[in-house]
């Protein structure tokens, strides 16, 4: 997994970490250039995420997007790092299986700040 300031991807709004929070990641780009549908997704959070008390709630496909619920765990919500001005970064991995069996895998930055 890439780290957060190596990722390629970010989401735009960040998590405050007292909401659980839905973010979407869309494989429009490949699916339209193979005629295919995303068919599966899984989730994994770095090391880092899972130790601040990131966590994964859910997820769901609707092809071309994926999406994944994020919250963190109530005895981490109020961490120090949480509330420097630009939060604290974190990786976020997404792997996606197509309809033709390709596999896609991709890092996405996420943001956790007390707002």
């Amino acid at each position: 997994m890439r780290s957060p300031a190596d990722a390629l991807y970010s989401w735009a709004d960040p998590l405050d970490p007292s909401e659980h929070k839905d973010f979407a990641f869309s494989f429009a780009a490949e699916t339209t250039a193979t005629g295919s549908t995303i068919a599966s997704a899984s989730w994994a959070l770095s090391s880092a995420a899972i130790a601040a008390g990131v966590e994964i709630d859910t997820s769901s496909v609707a092809s071309p997007v994926c999406t994944v619920w994020l919250q963190v765990d109530g005895a981490n919500q109020s961490d120090a790092g949480f509330n420097a001005p630009d939060g604290t970064d974190f990786a976020v991995e997404v792997t996606a299986t197509d309809s033709a069996g390709r596999i896609y895998q991709r890092t996405i930055r996420l943001t956790v700040v007390q707002l």
